[in-house]
């Protein structure tokens, strides 16, 4: 059950765990179907009554000095009295029977809310369980969204056209399989347009990413909610300036001018 912290909010942490035992399934009571029959499957688990110092980190920490393209990131300890995430407890609920293994665990996606909003979506990276012996257990999991993996994903050598900068986001994630589903992607047209450059063999698709991305210079992000998105620049200081300066004529009169960068 959700988690109601005094002047924080109500906050929500669920496991999706694939084809664990059904925590509140019910079963089927019908003639044409076997009476044992139970809907469970793949289901998101509210984990939050066992979850401890929940931490989240997203975006850039110095927006003006580090690229875009950083992997958000979540850690929690659980609390396990009951050893339901302990990997050899074949009585979990969490057990999946079918493959013989916790069901939550290293790559397991993980979403964390506050009064129904998301504030981070992604895989567990890693699970390291502390055994406290016959009391209790503590797991300590840590999470990153998607930028993470895409690390590991590696890009086969093709050749491209000019495309503008949403376009070749969309060529190279399409490529490579990722972000496929509907809803997935949220990737503007941007400014820039990028030449016919061929991509290199074996070339780590977060790398590239980061290469598209300085070509832009926008945001690019995961979401609270999972979605990836990508941003144009920012051109509202170029295209629509706010005072006119000159020597001559009606405009802004001046001596000298200095540009500061801070």
């Amino acid at each position: 059950m959700a988690s109601t912290i005094p002047n924080c909010g109500t906050y929500t942490i669920e496991a999706y765990a694939l084809g664990a035992n059904p925590v509140n399934a019910f079963i089927l009571d019908s003639s044409a179907l076997d009476s044992t029959a139970v809907l469970a499957g793949a289901v998101w688990y509210d984990i939050s009554q066992y979850i401890q110092n929940v931490q989240i980190m997203r975006g850039r920490q110095n927006p003006f000095r580090e690229p875009s393209c950083n992997p958000g990131t979540a850690s929690f300890r659980i609390y396990d009295q009951n050893f339901y995430f302990s990997v050899v407890n074949t009585a979990s609920p969490y057990y999946n029977t079918t493959d013989a293994r916790l069901s939550i665990g290293v790559s397991t996606p993980v979403r964390i809310s506050r009064n129904g909003e998301y504030l981070f979506y992604g895989k567990i990276t890693t699970y390291d369980q502390n055994i406290q012996q016959p009391n209790y257990s503590t797991v300590n999991v840590t999470c990153s969204d998607a930028f993470q993996t895409f690390n590991n994903i590696k890009l086969q050598a093709q050749s491209t056209s000019v495309q503008s900068y949403g376009d070749r986001l969309n060529t190279v994630l399409n490529a490579t399989g990722q972000l496929t589903g509907a809803g997935e992607r949220n990737i503007a047209t941007g400014v820039s347009t990028i030449g016919a450059v061929p991509i290199e063999e074996g070339a780590a698709l977060q790398d590239y990413l980061l290469r598209i991305q300085n070509c832009e210079y926008g945001r690019m992000f995961i979401s609270r909610s999972g979605v990836f998105t990508a941003q144009p620049r920012v051109q509202a200081e170029i295209t629509n300036p706010l005072a006119t300066f000159t020597d001559t004529g009606t405009a802004i009169d001046y001596d000298t001018f200095d540009i500061a960068n801070s």
